[in-house]
């Protein structure tokens, strides 16, 4: 039932074998070398103690060793559960996968295009890299060049033993890859599992699809720091962002913040007030109506009713409360100059809420105010040199909203 061949290490006690086991029902055979205790197992898979036969360790191939290992695959690697009976198919028939990664590159455009009707940003690098990659995994190699036509009734199978496959003598064509692939296909699930760490790293690219749901699960805390923009689009359940303990903080740190409902907008602290602040100018309006806090003023203009109801009213002089805002960090975006004033009087005392213009080299003359310590916000740009500040009379100074020059006298 058993042959084979052992040898023997010159000096030592290693050797290597190769086993053919015909057994009934149990064909197999096995390349062994001491060194590590590498094996390649085929077929029956049993347990092999020098001439003894063992108990059965499973089937169909194991390559196994105690040192270590590696697959490489110059031209591309195809990694598969999907079934091909008899060892029939090419090599590289990776049809369902290459289906499913169609299947892919169509939901990320329909999403992708979705997303940017709804003025959120379009994944379109990951999916010009998604259609690259189904291009370089759909190609075929070799020649038909004086391969036998087929006979009637007869099915190509590349690899087959059909009386075509005989009479072409290894010609024909079989799928191959364009570049040097690695892809991965089961029909079932995959999982990979580890009690320490999984990293992923891509030069390029990280397109993440599914037909279904997305589940990030975390013992700690989720964390994501991006270079450039941040886009999150639900199409048609909504978003929710919930914080069962500690507070929710959104910070706009160089740039404004923009909430905008179609429907109605709700604000409520259930056991606390609702503060809103301002350096320059808080504008609340509706149907023509507003009332404007700018500089120490405060407008209540209307073009109907002002109804004012109360069991006592008190006017009395003048009232003010400082109010902190809070200070945010700026960081020096990588290769630009930055520069930052403070306007102080003779005395050391800070200038707050006054206007200035600065002109920044190559983007001209904007209008800033100093904060309640002076200073002037910070100012980035990709050419050396100061930025010319100079005083704005009050009679100048733009109200939010207005796209010109016009009169507003400071109390």
């Amino acid at each position: 039932m058993m042959a084979g061949y052992k040898s023997k290490e010159v000096g030592g006690g290693g050797f290597n074998q190769w086993v053919m086991d015909d057994s009934t029902g149990q064909v197999r055979t096995q390349i062994h070398s001491s060194h590590g205790h590498t094996q390649l197992n085929l077929g029956y898979l049993i347990d092999q103690r020098g001439n003894n036969r063992g108990g059965l360790r499973g089937t169909g191939f194991e390559l196994r060793t105690d040192a270590y290992g590696a697959l490489r695959a110059q031209q591309g690697l195809y990694l598969s559960t999907w079934k091909r009976s008899g060892a029939q198919g090419a090599q590289i028939d990776a049809s369902e996968a290459q289906q499913q990664l169609k299947n892919s590159e169509q939901r990320v455009k329909t999403l992708s295009d979705t997303a940017q009707q709804h003025n959120a940003l379009p994944m379109q690098e990951g999916l010009d890299s998604l259609t690259q990659l189904n291009s370089d995994a759909d190609v075929t190699y070799g020649s038909d060049d004086g391969a036998p036509s087929q006979g009637p009734g007869e099915q190509q199978r590349n690899g087959g033993d059909t009386a075509w496959a005989i009479r072409s003598g290894g010609r024909g064509k079989t799928p191959g890859y364009q570049q040097p692939l690695l892809i991965a296909s089961s029909p079932a699930d995959i999982a990979t599992a580890t009690p320490k760490s999984t990293h992923l790293h891509s030069g390029k690219h990280l397109t993440l699809s599914t037909g279904e749901d997305v589940s990030i699960a975390s013992g700690k805390s989720l964390l994501a720091s991006v270079a450039q923009s941040i886009s999150l689009f639900a199409q048609n359940a909504g978003a929710k962002l919930f914080a069962a303990k500690g507070k929710i903080e959104l910070q706009a740190q160089s740039d404004a913040m923009e909430l905008t409902a179609q429907q109605g907008m709700k604000i409520t602290s259930l056991a606390q007030l609702v503060e809103m602040s301002a350096q320059k100018e808080i504008l609340l309006t509706s149907g023509g109506a507003y009332i404007r806090i700018i500089r120490g003023n405060i407008e209540v203009h209307a073009p109907g009713t002002i109804d004012i109801k109360g069991a006592k009213k008190t006017l009395s002089g003048p009232a003010s409360m400082d109010y902190a805002n809070k200070q945010l960090p700026i960081a020096v975006p990588a290769g630009l100059y930055d520069e930052q004033n403070r306007l102080m009087t003779s005395h050391g005392v800070p200038l707050e809420d006054v206007a200035v213009e600065v002109d920044i080299p190559d983007e001209g003359k904007k209008i800033f105010f100093t904060d309640q310590d002076g200073n002037i916000p910070r100012i980035f740009s990709d050419k050396p040199g100061n930025g010319k500040i100079t005083l704005v009379p009050d009679e100048l100074i733009v109200p939010a909203g207005a796209d010109k020059y016009s009169p507003s006298k400071k109390s």
